[in-house]
């Protein structure tokens, strides 16, 4: 190899020789915290400054009308009034994941078999590891002493329904994603507040909100 295409190979290795070190240094404890979450409270800091410590999980067509099936989102873009709520009363809104745009994608066209879609065995893997991923962000939370309020689903959906969900006509109970978050938590005795809100029904959404925040 002559000097010049020496110089230029060694100049193309250096950011990903860079990279490499930068990864082998940060991997261990990343994989040390990923899963079992090891850092201790005892031996952190105790969050001291702005954050209220406070949290709600709520699902994703609340924050993003966009992921919703077509003719069905209600706003341009969040439903306002739970937000505004939310906001000024400085709690945390983490948004759940939206599985039926995720594993159905933006183009479904009919609610009709959206919750047997949902339903199949490969799907329901899907829902169970978003599910999961949802209880361990919970425990995650409750270790470090936030107050968890409650997880809001959107009542209705085949996906996110809490009280309803939609299956060839509306049907009593949770919807498929919904399902799966309630077993994981039945299943750790992970107690969480678990109710679902109507788009049009903001008062009600607000209500449930003032009930949570004070208990």
């Amino acid at each position: 190899m002559n000097r010049k295409k020496f110089i230029i190979k060694g100049i193309s290795c250096v950011p990903i020789a860079a990279a490499l070190v930068s990864f082998a240094r940060i991997q261990p404890e990343f994989l040390k915290n990923k899963i079992h979450h090891q850092s201790n409270p005892e031996d952190t800091p105790e969050f001291n400054d702005a954050r209220s410590k406070k949290v709600i999980f709520v699902a994703h067509c609340v924050l993003n009308q966009n992921a919703r099936l077509d003719q069905y989102a209600c706003t341009p873009s969040a439903i306002g009034p739970v937000v505004q709520e939310l906001l000024k009363r400085g709690i945390g809104i983490i948004q759940l994941p939206c599985p039926e745009t995720q594993l159905l994608g933006l183009g479904r066209t009919s609610d009709d078999n959206i919750y047997q879609q949902l339903s199949e065995p490969a799907a329901r893997k899907e829902l169970k590891e978003y599910a999961n991923q949802v209880l361990n962000l919970v425990a995650e939370y409750r270790k470090w002493d936030f107050k968890v309020l409650g997880i809001l689903g959107n009542d209705g959906s085949p996906c996110c329904g809490v009280n309803l969900h939609y299956n060839e006509g509306q049907k009593p109970g949770p919807g498929a994603f919904f399902q799966e978050i309630k077993s994981s938590l039945e299943s750790c005795v992970l107690p969480v507040q678990i109710l679902g809100i109507e788009d049009v029904k903001t008062e009600e959404a607000i209500k449930i909100i003032d009930q949570w925040d004070k208990d």
